[in-house]
């Protein structure tokens, strides 16, 4: 049994990365299935690492195209896909059946912060959609905030909303909370 208040109930499992280095400031998560995704941080050669939870061993790792190590990422458990973007451009959406990467290029840095997906619902939107914020606003006509990302046609709507470093979606209100500072 573990107790979260006390560290020393936890067991440390080491993970042999082969070499690579994790990410600084990169997510790390889960698909439920047994598997964990985290990013390693170089500076041509970024990688998606996919470890298994169970023997704790490296399962497949994936070039990530531009080797631009992410910030954020969120996994659409139902569709099997990695969404993941670094503190600027691109956003990616990676196929964890195949592990292809798509790369859409989003106009002005500032987007690309922090993200939360938001399922496909009849009530909401049609298809997935993810949102994005940034931490504050710049000058220029794509910098209003925010951007709102359909991944399965890897489009984007430029959205006015208050810059934020951490967004959560609730599927019971279908609302979008925005940690912001402004």
């Amino acid at each position: 049994v573990v107790d979260p208040n006390n560290l020393s109930s936890f067991t440390i499992q080491p993970i042999s990365l082969g070499g690579e280095v994790l990410g600084t400031s990169s997510p790390i998560m889960s698909d439920d299935l047994g598997n964990i995704y985290c990013f390693t941080n170089g500076p041509t050669n970024s990688k998606v690492i996919q470890v298994n939870t169970t023997t704790f061993n490296v399962v497949a790792t994936t070039s990530i195209p531009g080797g631009v190590p992410p910030h954020s990422g969120q996994i659409n458990k139902v569709d099997n896909r990695l969404y993941f973007a670094p503190l600027g451009s691109p956003f990616s959406n990676m196929d964890l059946n195949t592990n292809t990467i798509a790369q859409l290029v989003i106009p002005g840095s500032a987007f690309t912060d922090d993200m939360c997906f938001i399922p496909a619902d009849p009530f909401w939107f049609n298809s997935n959609m993810v949102l994005m914020v940034a931490e504050y606003r710049q000058e220029g006509s794509y910098n209003k905030g925010g951007v709102l990302i359909d991944p399965d046609n890897m489009t984007f709507l430029d959205i006015d909303i208050l810059p934020g470093f951490g967004l959560w979606y609730d599927p019971v209100t279908y609302y979008v909370l925005n940690t912001s500072h402004q």
